[in-house]
Formats: C-alpha cells, sequence, structure tokens
C-alpha cells in the first residue's frame, strides 16, 4: 500500500545509534575472539568502572558465545546497586537467552518487586514480552496468585501505552491481538478465577491491532 518505509522510526533510530564508549569497545573486541574473557572484564568494570557499566553490559551481551545468566551472576555480586536497574539492558541485549536470563533475574527478586520489574523486562525485550510475564507469573504463583493479575493488568497497561507512541505503520504491524491472547491465557492457567477481569481489562483497553 501506500505505507512508505521511510516512515519507519526504527531505521531513524539505528542511524542515531550512539557509537560505543573506548572501554565498551575494546571488550567487545576481545570477547568476539575469547568470549571467556567477557566475563573477567565485566567484573573489573563492575569494580573498578560502574560508570561504564550500562555500557559495556548492552554491547558484551549480544556476543556469540557470552552467557547471558554468569553476567546477571557477575552483577549480583560485585554491582548489587546496579542489579536491578541493569536487568532490562542485558535481557534486552541477550535476547537469544532470555527464558534463562529472566529466570535468574526473578530468583532473588522479592514479590512486591516482581510487578514492576516484569514490566520493564518486557518492556525492554518486547519480542520476548510473554515469556517474561510467564516467567514472573511462575515466580509469584504459589505465595501470591492474586500478584499474577496485578503482572498481566500492568502488562496489558504498557502494551497500550507503546501502541499509543507507535507511529502508524508499525501499528499496523503489531501483533498486540496475540499479545493479549497470550496474557489471558497465563492468567486462565495460573489464576483461573480471575481469567474474565482481565479478559474484561483487555477488552477495554487495548485496541485490536488491525
Amino acid at each position: 500500500g501506500w505505507v512508505s518505509n521511510d516512515l519507519d522510526p526504527r531505521t531513524e533510530h539505528e542511524e542515531d545509534a550512539k557509537p560505543l564508549g573506548e572501554v565498551a569497545r575494546t571488550i567487545v573486541r576481545m570477547a568476539e575472539s575469547r568470549p571467556e574473557l567477557a566475563l573477567e572484564m565485566v567484573s573489573l568494570v563492575a569494580t573498578s568502572m560502574p560508570s561504564e557499566l550500562p555500557e559495556v553490559v548492552a554491547a558484551v551481551a549480544p556476543v556469540k558465545g557470552v552467557d547471558g545468566v554468569a553476567i546477571y551472576d557477575l552483577l549480583r555480586k560485585f554491582a548489587p546497586d546496579q542489579q536491578q536497574e541493569l536487568a532490562p539492558v542485558l535481557v534486552a541485549a541477550a535476547s537469544g537467552q532470555s527464558t534463562e536470563l529472566v529466570n535468574a533475574v526473578f530468583e532473588d527478586v522479592d514479590s512486591d518487586e516482581v510487578v514492576d520489574l516484569a514490566v520493564d523486562l518486557a518492556d525492554a525485550s518486547p519480542e520476548h514480552g510473554l515469556e517474561i510475564i510467564q516467567a514472573a507469573a511462575d515466580v509469584v504463583q504459589e505465595d501470591n496468585p492474586d500478584a499474577v493479575v496485578n503482572i498481566a493488568e500492568a502488562y496489558l497497561s504498557q502494551v497500550v501505552e507503546n501502541l499509543g507512541e507507535m507511529r502508524y505503520a508499525d501499528r499496523l504491524a503489531n501483533e498486540s491481538d496475540k499479545t493479549v491472547d497470550g496474557v489471558v491465557g497465563i492468567v486462565a492457567d495460573k489464576a483461573p478465577d480471575r481469567v474474565a477481569e482481565v479478559a474484561l481489562v483487555a477488552v477495554e483497553t487495548v485496541p485490536a491491532s488491525a
């Protein structure tokens, strides 16, 4: 049709991407030839140059052979004050390892923090959003099944907000209806007595994608 690819903001975003700093660029170069070095370098950066850590984590996590879960374990050990802030960065960067990584992130999170963290992680890695919401629901189901509903409703609100910020071309290509079906399915599995409530929220708040 008439919708031009030139309207796609993702192309613009890639062109405007900030070049890597010297520290991150050096570590990526090393990791590409010796992935095992990446973990040592991340731990050194965490202890001696913590301000460089977000860029280093985002740059090195996608490198083939680098273990995202091991990086998260290092953050837990050497940078606990930055751990939660960097979790979405790491999940987005190491998207091929999302399931294992998300499970590791949720392992040591207080139950009252799971809702906000789940939405942050899903927003950082939207292509794995349902996997992340599923993992969060698994964490809270036993102790606090009502939190499954809170997670689902918070995620649906985020989906709506993101849709509102998209350009028309991206909204046409968006698959929010599949997302809604997935969220309702998770609630049906984890908190079946509340599924109608979440389905109603979904119908009222999330527009059809087409």
